[in-house]
């Protein structure tokens, strides 16, 4: 498990406050890493891409997370030229297919808006791994009655901080990628307890 590695996925979208039409995704980031990555304190892969919307971006949008039309303008990339460098990318490391998210729908959105204006999707599995869910899960056995929570306090429940700045899609992409690691972490070493604990009554 220590060098496999695994690929987390984040998106910005450009949704108006009252918009009811199908939001545009304005940012892609992602991050690749290990579990040894993680342990070690490596630094993970990370890149980060803007996409035109063609279309305004809203002032909300743009006080959440910061990108504005003249960055857009600047730095936009076609939906073709960001699906191949994330293909070439997880080629690269072998990732494991199912994307690392925070919250189910990121994976299924960038690949519908890649088949839209592209004619085909080559990249991710047919599932993602669901870091909110899992937490959720953690929350629920662990008794509390409230399982509402933020990328930055489930990271906090784990005694981890959220590094770089939250609704900058590689940054929520590196903090989602630590916090999947560090719930594997904690699951791994229950499975070691509790096989120990077997061992110990199969010899008594």
């Amino acid at each position: 498990m220590e060098d496999k590695y695994f690929i987390s996925l984040d998106l910005e979208m450009n949704c108006g406050e009252r918009s009811y039409n199908p939001c545009k995704i304005i940012q892609v980031g992602i991050a690749i890493g290990t579990f040894k990555n993680y342990i070690d304190k490596i630094p993970f892969e990370e890149h980060t891409w803007y996409i035109n919307p063609n279309e305004k971006i809203y002032q909300n949008i743009i006080e959440l997370t910061g990108i504005t039309d003249e960055m857009i303008l600047a730095n936009a990339k076609t939906h073709a030229e960001i699906h191949d460098e994330i293909k070439l990318l997880i080629n690269k490391y072998n990732c494991y297919p199912n994307p690392i998210v925070w919250g189910s729908g990121d994976v299924e959105l960038l690949i519908n808006e890649i088949e839209d204006n592209v004619g085909h999707c080559h990249i991710f599995g047919h599932r993602d791994i669901d870091t909110k869910t899992i937490h959720t899960f953690n929350l629920l056995t662990s008794g509390k009655t409230s399982t509402k929570s933020s990328l930055k306090s489930a990271l906090g429940y784990y005694k981890l901080k959220f590094e770089g700045t939250p609704h900058r899609a590689v940054d929520d992409a590196r903090n989602t990628l630590n916090l999947f690691f560090n719930i594997l972490d904690r699951q791994q070493k229950v499975w070691d307890i509790i096989t120990r604990a077997q061992a110990i009554r199969i010899n008594q």
